[in-house]
């Protein structure tokens, strides 16, 4: 690994070897797309210098030199937990519970580390606002930009984030060739509240802000007995969905 010194936009610390390569967006969030030959499916439009000749994406949308080797091992343990969850690694099947809705079933993953997992929603999007890279451009946190900075290295508590999470998978109930690909963050309103989503490989994600946030609306919400919360979108909620999305991002697929 090639070493540089300088400043980590994270941590701060200043004189200290730098990561040569570190990803945006958690590298384990595109192993299906990365993985997916472009004649076969739809893969994310990373970048076209990313692109090989059989039109696959050769990696997750990344930058070089601004985080510490430090911080990315801590960020590494973080991504490791979230994937236990979102694709059901080492994961009970019998700690996971299920509510029917009326546009979507509610997974609840009992005995979770809802506090990892909110660590590792912030995490992408802190990232996404120190990069420099397209599919990040709509992301300036603000305000929030030094709380979860603080809240990353646990200077503060996790309450102070005034932000609440939605996640939504549309995998079961979408067709195949609309799964394979990723957007950029898009600005987003809800309840007169201001805040980004993406989509990837089936998932979305979604980040509101705002004071007194209703606890009833996040899934990270650590005072849910059930857990943490899985929003899996039926048929036809799915395919609304998706087509919305679509027409948004269709510049950005291939």
């Amino acid at each position: 690994m090639s070493k540089k010194i300088g400043t980590c936009k994270h941590c701060l610390r200043e004189n200290i070897p730098l990561q040569k390569k570190s990803h945006i967006i958690s590298k384990f969030l595109f192993q299906e797309i990365l993985a997916e030959p472009g004649s076969e499916g739809r893969v994310v439009k990373v970048d076209p210098k990313t692109l090989d000749k059989k039109g696959k994406a050769q990696d997750a949308p990344y930058e070089k030199y601004i985080y510490c080797v430090e911080c990315e091992n801590t960020w590494s343990a973080i991504e490791t937990e979230a994937s236990k969850i979102l694709y059901h690694y080492d994961y009970d099947p019998n700690k996971i519970t299920k509510t029917s809705g009326e546009i979507s079933d509610h997974f609840y993953y009992q005995e979770a580390d809802i506090l990892v997992f909110k660590k590792f929603l912030l995490l992408n999007l802190l990232r996404a606002h120190y990069s420099s890279h397209y599919i990040c451009a709509t992301v300036s946190l603000g305000m929030y930009k030094d709380i979860f900075r603080r809240i990353l290295l646990e200077e503060i508590s996790l309450d102070k984030s005034n932000c609440s999470f939605h996640i939504f998978n549309f995998r079961q109930h979408i067709p195949y060739k609309f799964r394979r690909f990723a957007t950029h963050f898009n600005k987003i309103k809800l309840h007169q509240r201001n805040g980004y989503s993406i989509y990837i490989d089936g998932i979305g994600y979604y980040y509101h802000f705002g004071e007194h946030i209703n606890p009833l609306l996040d899934a990270t919400n650590i005072d849910n007995p059930n857990g943490l919360a899985v929003n899996v979108l039926n048929k036809q909620a799915s395919r609304i969905a998706i087509q919305s999305i679509f027409q948004i991002e269709y510049n950005i697929i291939h």
